[in-house]
């Protein structure tokens, strides 16, 4: 009876010891998840953090950062080279903090310049629920930039920029997308290059060339566009005169391996051309008659203008098309009024989507 009793005593005596050590594990585990940080709101805080520097908005950029970090970037203004494109690519979590690193796609209007750049920002959770950016550290991945009459290419850590094409390897001639007959061949415009711009990937590159008020828009196909680890080692031996003529040979071949002709304008000059990100869909804002912007948009993989009806829906002579943002699905852009008209009607002024599917207009 007693050996009964002990038994009993020690059964009660270690249960009382695993409930409290299970409370005691809960009450740690739960504790510690209150200190993770959220990955879906870290994200989310960098997002839009780019999203206002995309807009140039640093006022609201700078509600994001710590006050540490807030004071250092007083210094933030409007830039040439702006931020038009970006793609969260890496999350790395530790402890309260989250390294986000996204790949920004950067555009100077109406000149042949465009960068791909990846930016690492540090979001930390603060008491509560709040997020802030504690850290922005950015660097250059590859450049492209207009050289007499080429596009040149120069990769992060590279010595020497690599020729991407030249002028004179444009096609000569093509039908333009606005010829419905289709059966007419137009010269191509090539006096000088205009805009230029990078998919995300950095794989293809619209470009634009010019006369005196005449345009051309061309997909390439990229080789080597971004720098990877391979390409930044070293080579595999063969002696250095070799390495050398190797070296001299690659500068000359062009990196362009596929050149898309994709339409003309006869009245209009390429200010900003603009990819989607899954690189499906391409939008080119012009500038008509030297006057008001307009907007045409594209499919990439078969270079045919979207029948949107822009011209219809929104006359040249007194609107304007702005080009916004795309989604996966959409593109929105701002009609705004030509400068100088005061008979344009103010319900139709605003922000508009396209729908890709539908290839339907409508007013957000």
């Amino acid at each position: 009876m007693k050996k009964r009793r002990l038994f009993v005593v020690c059964i009660l005596v270690i249960a009382t010891i695993f409930v409290g050590c299970k409370k005691s594990n809960t009450s740690s585990s739960g504790s510690s998840s209150d200190s993770l940080v959220n990955e879906k709101q870290a994200i989310r805080v960098a997002e839009n953090y780019m999203k206002y520097l995309s807009r140039n908005d640093y006022e609201n950029a700078r509600k994001l950062c710590s006050s540490k970090l807030a004071n250092k970037t007083q210094e933030l203004q409007d830039t040439d080279l702006s931020v038009v494109d970006f793609s969260v690519s890496e999350i790395n979590q530790s402890g309260k903090s989250a390294i986000i690193k996204a790949k920004v796609n950067r555009l100077k209007q109406g000149v042949a310049r465009a960068d791909i750049d990846t930016f690492s920002i540090k979001v930390s959770k603060q008491q509560g629920d709040v997020y802030e950016i504690d850290e922005v550290k950015a660097e250059t991945l590859v450049e492209a930039f207009a050289e007499g009459d080429s596009i040149k290419l120069k990769a992060k850590d590279e010595p020497k920029a690599k020729l991407v094409i030249s002028i004179k390897d444009l096609p000569k001639d093509m039908y333009p997308k606005t010829n419905e007959a289709n059966i007419l061949k137009k010269d191509i415009p090539a006096k000088e290059f205009t805009a230029i711009n990078f998919t995300i990937s950095g794989q293809r590159m619209g470009i634009s060339t010019k006369d005196e008020n005449r345009a051309f828009v061309g997909i390439l196909e990229v080789e080597d566009a971004m720098p990877t680890a391979s390409s930044q080692g070293g080579g595999s031996g063969g002696g250095e005169g070799q390495d050398q003529k190797q070296q001299q040979d690659s500068d000359k071949k062009p990196l362009a391996k596929k050149v898309k002709a994709v339409d003309i304008y006869d009245n209009g000059i390429v200010q900003k051309i603009m990819f989607s990100q899954d690189e499906n869909y391409m939008a080119v804002q012009y500038l008509e008659n030297k006057v008001a912007n307009r907007l045409k948009a594209y499919s990439v993989a078969s270079g045919s203008m979207l029948e949107a009806e822009f011209d219809k829906i929104f006359p040249t002579d007194k609107y304007e098309l702005i080009f916004s943002k795309f989604t996966k699905t959409e593109m929105f852009f701002e009609v705004k009024a030509v400068s100088g008209r005061n008979d344009v009607r103010q319900d139709v002024l605003g922000m508009y989507k396209l729908d890709f599917k539908e290839l339907k207009v409508d007013k957000v």
